[in-house]
């Protein structure tokens, strides 16, 4: 029969009334004939042991010759040490019965020295105490019947670890007794691509090959199944005596087959000795099935190819999870839509595809109106509903072959195939018919939005969907320029589109001179008209060009506002004159080179930013700043819209002894609002007022009336944007005690007015 075979029940080699350890009762399969088609073989038949074996007889090493072997163990044999996996017989007690060439080289060891030997004590498991323990309880445990599976590591050849993802199966015989325990490692580690297979006797070879837990098969070079094991069946849907009577082409994805034939063809010409191949079959009952196939050929010793050995794991599973995180890096997790990433790569290949054409595909770039009010005064949850809701709406309302997409924040694009600018026009209105018909119920008050829309049409010129994005952002940022809720094609003439430009390009700059700290930190005097006190200080911004050119706030300062720099930008200033202050002792009352107070502006960015608050306060408390010596100012327009936010970030404020200043008084509708909402310490009146007061009796009346105010609610009036001489004596006699503005100081750096001595003006 071969070197592991028997005859009659005795074992080769043996004395009569010997018994055979590797024998097993016969099963219902004919056994294997002694030559022909290998798909019509069977693994031949063991006799049962007619009592317990008291000894192992040394099984047949994997390095021995199989000259004399039958066919099934030349090809079982060859399973055993072809396979990619770890592969070990055990005793149920744990000693080791046969280990495949991977390990045995692998640990650099010969069967000698393993076979017989508890498997614990062995080369591999030589990396620490707990493997060992380890081993042993997972051995005890498959012994008692139970399938046992953990992640570990195995010792090599000069110490090498690898990790593995480790199995004992236990094999029953036939009456229900634990004959046999197979040890699995596979390589986890992604280090080792090498074949693993097997080279067990008769019965041994056929446990392992059924009892597997990946499907293995034998495939003839025309693609017939020869033979499969238990598992395959299990993959597929398909009984083995079914798949005998297939190919593997009747079962994989017709999308699939030509890449794997073309692989196997490159084997059959010996250009390669195996792949591996992540493909699909289709189960019997119609679904799909993905599985990671690793191949390699058996040759006979003329080098003619006999058959494939398929090996054949289930990756469903993981293929879901890695479609899971694919969905997951290419879609928006709150609305579920695709993101700025996948959107972007869509727009391109959209371009410049052949099938569509460039000239056809139309960008809308979407911008809601009024969504930072619900944030400020609700909640990010209610923001949150509204973009999911939204995002729905907006999605039902386009049609098949449109894309919408979320950029961020509140900003959402749409590809559109449209034949023209009119067809976007109609498109655009009915995304804003969308949004205005919405309606947001939250804490029994009611919220309506608008939606601002930029229009792009791709045309000979647009170069990637960067350059279509940007042109449709410059578009709506003209829509919103314009008044908001309203629809806007981009025209590369307009001076509107200039000025956007101007704008982004300020953007950039300032976000540059940010990184490369080429801001610088001025200030302006805050004079007492009645000398009584010395002067005090408004902390402003400049931006230094790289060619020393200092730019006035007045041309980065709506950039940042638009582009969501401006809390950046708060958050440096903020920082840094503190900084400065604390470094020249100058934070305290006994500093500030003689001026009185020193006051910083605070924009809306930063009111409505949940995290600035703690920074601003531990910022002053690091720079152990006197309350009374730094003064606070923010604007009508900052507070409007954001009271919750702004009254929780001045309270805190003014617990401290901080002055709070309400800025550019009266040019909005709601300075009166703010004053009974927001408690604060003074006003400034903005210089809107003071222009041409002297020969403006409107401006003077409300003037006086604003000083009024101040003199009944006790706030400190300061009259900003002071130029002349007349100006100031107009002031003075409406009753203004406070002033700021060129007649006094032409604001310069704040390093220079801290060594002076300050004057009055």
């Amino acid at each position: 029969m071969g070197a592991l075979g028997t005859t009659g029940g005795h074992c080769s080699g043996k004395p009569a009334g010997a018994v055979c350890r590797r024998s097993s009762p016969p099963d219902d399969r004919p056994p294997a004939p002694p030559s022909g088609n290998p798909a019509a073989a069977a693994i031949p038949p063991m006799k049962p042991s007619p009592k317990t074996p008291t000894a192992t007889p040394p099984a047949p090493s994997p390095r021995e010759g199989t000259d004399s072997a039958s066919p099934w163990e030349q090809r079982f044999r060859a399973i055993f040490n072809s396979m990619f996996q770890f592969i070990c017989l055990l005793e149920p007690d744990g000693g080791v019965i046969e280990i495949n060439e991977t390990a045995l080289d692998f640990a650099g060891v010969t069967p000698a020295e393993v076979n017989g030997r508890p498997f614990w004590r062995t080369a591999w498991w030589q990396t620490h105490m707990g493997a060992r323990q380890q081993l042993r309880r997972a051995i005890q445990r498959a012994a008692a019947g139970e399938f046992v599976r953990y992640e570990t590591e195995l010792r090599g050849l000069n110490g090498r670890l690898l990790a593995i993802d480790f199995s004992i199966k236990p094999v029953r015989d036939p009456a229900g007794h634990i004959s046999l325990l197979i040890a699995e490692g596979r390589d986890i580690s992604g280090r080792r691509d090498a074949e693993i297979a097997l080279r067990e006797s008769e019965t041994l070879f056929r446990h392992t090959f059924d009892n597997a837990p990946i499907g293995i098969a034998l495939v003839s070079p025309e693609g017939r199944w020869l033979a499969v094991n238990r598992a395959l069946p299990r993959i597929v849907g398909y009984s083995e005596r079914e798949l005998l009577d297939m190919t593997f082409q009747d079962i994989t994805h017709p999308d699939d087959l030509d890449s794997d034939l073309a692989l196997l063809e490159q084997v059959l010409a010996g250009k390669r000795d195996g792949y591996t191949l992540d493909k699909r079959y289709i189960h019997k009952q119609g679904h799909v099935v993905d599985i990671q196939l690793d191949v390699s050929l058996k040759r006979d010793p003329q080098g003619r190819p006999q058959f494939f050995i398929s090996q054949i794991q289930d990756i469903s599973e993981r293929k879901r999870y890695e479609d899971s995180l694919t969905h997951e890096a290419h879609h928006d997790a709150l609305t579920g839509l695709p993101n700025r990433r996948y959107f972007e790569d869509v727009l391109d290949e959209r371009l410049y595809s052949g099938g569509l054409g460039r000239r056809r595909q139309t960008l809308l770039y979407l911008d809601l109106d009024r969504f930072k009010l619900i944030n400020d005064t609700c909640s990010h949850q209610a923001g949150d509903r509204v973009l999911r809701e939204l995002s729905r709406l907006l999605s039902e309302r386009l049609r098949s072959g449109n894309l919408l997409a979320r950029l961020g924040g509140d900003e959402f694009a749409v590809i559109a195939d449209c034949a023209g600018v009119e067809e976007a026009m109609r498109l655009a209105t009915s995304l804003i018919q969308v949004v205005g018909a919405y309606r947001l119920v939250w804490e029994d008050r009611q919220f309506q939005l608008g939606l601002s829309i930029g229009i792009a049409v791709a045309d000979d010129t647009t170069r990637s969907s960067a350059e279509l994005l940007k042109r449709a952002d410059t578009a709506c940022y003209i829509a919103k320029q314009r008044g908001r809720n309203r629809a806007q094609v981009y025209q590369q003439s307009d001076e509107e589109v200039r000025q956007a430009h101007n704008d982004m390009d300020w953007a950039s700059r300032l976000e540059q001179a940010l990184d490369e700290d080429r801001m610088q930190l001025h200030a302006q005097k805050i004079v007492a008209l009645d000398g009584r006190r010395s002067p005090g200080l408004e902390v402003l911004i400049r931006l230094r060009e790289p060619c020393g050119q200092l730019i006035y706030p007045g041309a980065f300062i709506p950039a940042a506002i638009r582009f969501g720099l401006a809390g950046k930008l708060d958050r440096w200033i903020v920082q840094r004159t503190l900084s400065f202050l604390q470094q020249r002792g100058r934070t305290t009352a006994e500093g500030m080179g003689g001026y009185s107070y020193l006051t910083l502006n605070l924009s809306g960015s930063s009111i409505a930013d949940p995290d600035f608050k703690p920074l601003l306060l531990d910022t002053l408390r690091e720079t152990r700043a006197d309350p009374s010596r730094i003064g606070f100012e923010i604007t009508e327009a900052t507070a409007f819209g954001r009271q919750a936010a702004a009254k929780e970030l001045l309270e805190a404020l003014r617990e401290r002894g901080h002055r709070i200043l309400l800025d550019d008084f009266g040019s909005g509708f709601t300075s009166f609002e703010c004053l009974k909402s927001l408690q604060v310490d003074g006003i400034k009146v903005d210089q809107s007022y003071t222009r041409d007061l002297v020969h403006d009796p409107v401006n003077q009346t409300i003037v006086q009336s604003i000083c009024k105010i101040g003199q009944c609610l006790n706030l400190e009036v300061i009259a900003e944007g002071v130029e002349d001489q007349p100006t100031l004596e107009a002031l003075t006699s409406l009753g203004v005690r406070n002033a700021q503005g060129h007649l006094f100081h032409v604001a310069s750096p704040l390093r220079e007015l801290l060594d002076e001595t300050p004057t009055l003006f």
